[in-house]
């Protein structure tokens, strides 16, 4: 699948003329590209962006079962050589990607209009985006761990439901978010999650919520542009 023709039937602004707002494509089809083209089409739109040919856009999507090893990983912590590998610009440790989880890449420009403060600024701004959903799904979420986003359950027991993994090239943020929605947790015992046991890994699923990925885009999808909209409600 070509995803230069993907991101062109979506909108993708593609003269430098003026620069659009933050657009949203969707990778959720039936056919969906795999982990590597999605990657390629980051990297590609990161230079436009930079170049101001393209706008700032989020990539919502879902990959195959695959393994990423962040610049800080420990080899040790893939524990099933099998896993398909990729070795991958953002920082942090090892993570595992499968279907049932959605993957939100955000491709923004700090110290721009949004992120004035830069790569802390935004980080925060990425987990507060996914604690209100979580809120409003009615669990305990918050930063109750390194950063992503920890659910709280009623024994007091903390569970990481989203990890967050970015790099920045240009001064844009690219790789992201990956929310566990209904996917097997099982799969992440072949790796150990950001150096946990892969037990502390839970999903909307997992704490009784009956959401697909596509409905979990679909809310996601009004409270980033809300938040982006509003500017207003970062912890700063």
């Amino acid at each position: 699948m070509s995803l230069a023709r993907a991101s062109s039937s979506a909108g993708v602004a593609l003269a430098p003329v003026k620069i659009a707002p933050v657009e949203l494509v969707d990778f959720l089809s039936v056919r969906k590209p795999n982990y590597e083209s999605i990657w390629e089409f980051q990297r590609q739109r990161v230079e436009s962006i930079a170049l101001e040919e393209s706008s700032e856009c989020i990539i919502f999507c879902e990959h195959e079962l695959v393994a990423t090893k962040g610049r800080r990983a420990k080899a040790e912590n893939i524990l099933d050589p099998q896993v398909s590998l990729f070795e991958i610009e953002r920082g942090g440790d090892v993570t595992l990607h499968a279907p049932g989880q959605l993957v939100i890449y955000p491709l923004l420009k700090l110290k721009g209009t949004h992120f004035p403060l830069g790569l802390n600024e935004y980080l925060r701004f990425c987990e507060t985006v996914l604690i209100e959903f979580l809120a409003g799904c009615g669990l305990e979420a918050g930063r109750f761990g390194p950063t992503g986003v920890w659910i709280k359950r009623s024994n007091g027991e903390v569970k990481k439901i989203a990890s967050i993994g970015v790099a920045v090239r240009r001064w844009i943020t690219y790789h992201g978010i990956a929310l566990n929605v209904c996917n097997d947790l099982e799969d992440f015992k072949r790796i150990r999650p950001c150096d946990f046991e892969w037990s502390v890994m839970t999903s909307l699923r997992a704490e009784g919520l009956k959401l697909s990925v596509h409905q979990t885009a679909v809310e996601l999808k009004k409270l980033f542009t809300k938040h982006l909209k509003s500017g207003d409600d970062l912890e700063r």
